[in-house]
C-alpha cells in the first residue's frame, strides 16, 4: 500500500489523514519559513505565492529522501487585504492579528 510521507508537522493535515485511513508518516521538513517569507516578500510575492513556494520547498525537501513515496507539502497563510499574515509565535502576537481580523469579511485563508 502507498504510504504518503507528510512535509510537516501539521498535527491537523495528519489528523485528516488519519480519519481517511490514509497512510502516512510524518516527516518534518524543518525548512526555516521566516527567512523564506521575507525573501518572498521583498520580491513583492503575493500570499498565495508565498504559500505556494513553501508547499513546494517542503515537499522537494524532503522528496529526495522517500523517492519511493508520495510526498505532501503543505502551507497555510493568511492573505488580510493583501498582507500575509502568519502563524503568532506568542501570545501578544496571536491578539494582535486576532484585533486585525476582528470583523473582516475580505480576508482569505490560502492553503497549498
Amino acid at each position: 500500500m502507498l504510504k504518503i510521507i507528510l512535509a510537516s508537522q501539521s498535527k491537523v493535515r495528519k489528523k485528516i489523514l488519519d480519519e481517511h485511513n490514509i497512510l502516512n508518516e510524518v516527516r518534518p521538513s524543518n525548512v526555516d519559513e521566516d527567512v523564506v517569507k521575507s525573501s518572498l516578500l521583498k520580491e513583492k510575492a503575493s500570499p498565495e505565492i508565498i504559500s505556494k513556494n513553501l508547499a513546494e520547498l517542503k515537499a522537494n525537501k524532503i522528496s529526495g529522501k522517500y523517492s519511493d513515496n508520495l510526498v505532501l507539502g503543505a502551507d497555510s497563510v493568511i492573505d488580510l487585504n493583501g498582507e500575509l499574515i502568519s502563524k503568532p509565535d506568542n501570545r501578544e502576537k496571536a491578539l494582535e492579528i486576532l484585533r486585525k481580523l476582528n470583523g473582516k469579511k475580505s480576508s482569505k485563508c490560502i492553503n497549498k
